[in-house]
């Protein structure tokens, strides 16, 4: 597959390496904020990642590769990352819970990594070599799914259903937003003044929570 635009898995790839990245930061950083906002991130990072393969890239492997045990996968990441987020706004008081909880979460999520990236993406882009159209989607959607999925963990998301979870993603993702407004210190004069034509770069660097906010004024 040649086309840059039809390169899923690189997409998914390079989501990969942002939650890793993210889960260096928080192991290395010897000040406490720095550690809170590395881990604040992850947990949106992996997040949407986990709710975008739920909603985009599972349901191409089932239907394409007949393989439906992955929506199982991400109910167990969503239960053990809302574990952590609900400790993250207090994380001076549970830093030592938190950094076990990480790192079992961590473990299971490189063995997730490596089942993707050796086996399930392999063969779901081997099936979409005469494809293209649907491997371009795949990229669009996670490209722009970050300014439209959720940003925290939701356990108990109807998986078995690709349209309830669709409505629930898009009804939590609006009450995460107001809980993200706090989490990442934007004030309400601050999300006042934004554009409400900015658009959000699709991008794996740093997170800039103010341009994601100026898509919901």
């Amino acid at each position: 597959m040649t086309s840059t635009d039809a390169d899923f898995v690189s997409a998914v790839e390079q989501e990969h390496k942002e939650v890793r990245g993210f889960y260096e930061q928080f192991k290395s950083s010897q000040d406490f904020e720095n550690k809170k906002r590395a881990l604040i991130e992850l947990i949106r990072s992996l997040s949407q990642h986990s709710h975008k393969e739920a909603l985009y890239l599972y349901p191409l492997v089932e239907s394409e590769l007949k393989d439906g045990k992955h929506l199982v996968k991400v109910a167990i990441v969503e239960t053990d990352l809302k574990k952590i987020d609900d400790l993250a706004d207090d994380a001076a008081e549970h830093i030592e819970q938190i950094k076990s909880l990480l790192d079992q979460l961590m473990a299971d999520f490189e063995k997730h990594i490596k089942e993707e990236e050796t086996d399930l993406l392999p063969k779901l882009q081997q099936e979409l070599e005469t494809k293209q159209e649907k491997a371009r989607r795949l990229v669009k959607d996670f490209r722009e799914g970050i300014t439209i999925v959720s940003t925290r963990p939701h356990p108990e998301a109807p998986m078995e259903d690709i349209m309830k979870l669709k409505e629930a993603d898009r009804q939590a993702q609006i009450k995460d937003l107001e809980k993200d407004l706090k989490r990442f210190g934007i004030t309400d004069d601050e999300s006042a003044g934004l554009h409400p034509r900015l658009l959000f770069p699709y991008s794996h660097t740093k997170f800039d929570f103010r341009l994601y906010l100026c898509l919901f004024m």
